[in-house]
């Protein structure tokens, strides 16, 4: 294990852990921290995982409180829930808090802990936005490493990435920590090893990638890899769904209607209505299987449609009761009300999703490409910017890969009578998703 290495070697490694969507990131970080307390390499309080996505934190959270509240009722050790809730959160921490925390002591006292394993790290801010929001002073990225760098003896950061997940402006991607790196004051260059997989390595700018000028060559690098993980774990039934993903965003109707035969047990429709939507999560989501909605938060006039809410990512209580209540409760997935939308399931996961395609992301059938949008008063304004229309398209693989048994896409029929709810847009895009693989549901 690199961290024991760190430790007994005492140095300071950077590691970066790549992987597709759904390819088990957030298990391998979450394994990375119990395994090192319940095998006594960290103790409790040397060793956190961080993450900004504050769903993510507030689903795991709640998920582990409630499991081990569970567990301890069948021991002799019976502690109260508020009390495990308590010590989750040592273990399970916003990145805003750490920093918060961090920064506030004195300038050079390292952090408590050894070992951050920093989730969703594609998403750290840049140091733009980092002033805007929390007036810091450089990026987050460079802070961490900067916090880290005072420990004497040794430490080591280890970042979950995913690629193409980028859904923000000032998220600064993988190339954030690159440029980090480069950043440090020389006297802590030497100091750190940083170890990735070959992919994270680019000849042009880009945030998927490092440039090799962005390490100084002080920094020693080792190529890793194992360190990327090529195998999606969350839609088991078949590895292939995230490259159909691929072929959709990137309108390759031919290779998408390829790979959707090579899907196997795993069903990707098409529909028009969303009472069948619906009634096919019902239906296949019967024993354990959770089911849900989800939307883009740019897909606003799905009000028109009776979803004008959707569940927000600061509503921390409201996230928990949607990701893990039982069937019966109004609050959760599965009263089929209130969709999440890529910010409240980024990092996360449902065994069915609906998917309810938005005026935001549209076919525009002869120009033969994606159109993408933003609601500006009462119309739709084009996006023309590249970036801004990159993070349109992350939002939507974001969106399109969180069902880890089966997705149903539902696209509305529109209303000529209303503007922002053209039909013709629709229509082009339900055709574009059937010749992609997406089997027609209305038609069964």
């Amino acid at each position: 294990m690199l961290i024991r290495e760190a430790r007994e070697q005492r140095k300071r490694y950077l590691l970066l852990l790549t992987g597709v969507p759904g390819s088990g990131k957030t298990l391998a970080g979450l394994n990375v921290v119990h395994t090192a307390i319940e095998t006594g390499v960290e103790k409790k309080g040397d060793i956190v995982y961080l993450s900004g996505n504050t769903p993510l934190v507030v689903v795991l959270r709640e998920a582990l409180a409630r499991d081990e509240f569970r567990r301890s009722k069948l021991s002799d050790q019976r502690r109260t829930l508020d009390e495990i809730r308590r010590d989750v959160r040592v273990r399970i921490q916003h990145i805003n808090d750490f920093l918060q925390q961090c920064l506030r002591g004195s300038p050079e006292e390292a952090p408590e802990e050894h070992v951050i394993v920093f989730d969703e790290a594609q998403r750290a801010w840049d140091e733009k936005q980092g002033l805007e929001k929390f007036n810091r002073t450089a990026s987050e990225p460079l802070l961490l490493l900067e916090l880290m760098s005072k420990h004497n003896d040794w430490c080591a950061c280890v970042c979950l990435i995913g690629s193409g997940q980028e859904i923000n402006s000032g998220e600064e991607g993988v190339r954030g920590w690159g440029v980090a790196l480069g950043r440090l004051e020389p006297r802590l260059r030497c100091q750190w090893t940083l170890f990735a997989p070959p992919d994270v390595f680019g000849e042009v700018p880009s945030a998927r990638t490092i440039l090799q000028s962005d390490v100084p060559p002080e920094i020693h690098t080792r190529l890793e890899p194992h360190l990327q993980l090529r195998v999606p774990q969350r839609s088991y039934r078949s590895p292939s769904v995230s490259k159909w993903v691929d072929h959709v965003l990137a309108g390759d109707e031919g290779a998408a209607a390829a790979t959707a035969r090579e899907l196997g047990e795993y069903p990707i429709l098409v529909t028009r209505s969303l009472a069948n939507a619906k009634n096919w999560l019902r239906e296949h989501g019967r024993g354990e299987r959770r089911f849900g909605l989800i939307a883009s938060s740019g897909a606003r006039r799905l009000r028109a449609e009776g979803l004008g809410t959707l569940l927000h990512a600061s509503a921390g209580n409201e996230i928990a009761h949607w990701y893990l209540n039982p069937r019966g409760d109004i609050r959760s997935s599965f009263a089929l009300e209130v969709p999440a939308n890529e910010y409240t399931c980024q990092g996360l996961e449902l065994d069915l999703v609906c998917l309810c395609w938005g005026g935001d992301f549209v076919w525009n059938q002869s120009q033969h490409a994606w159109s993408y949008f933003r609601l500006s008063g009462t119309s739709w304004q084009l996006v023309r910017e590249s970036s801004a229309q990159q993070y349109v398209q992350n939002s939507y693989r974001v969106l399109l890969t969180r069902a880890r048994e089966g997705l149903i896409l539902w696209v509305p029929q529109g209303d000529d009578a209303d503007l922002t709810r053209a039909r013709a847009p629709f229509d082009a895009t339900a055709k574009l998703l059937e010749r992609c693989g997406a089997i027609p549901f209305d038609d069964q």
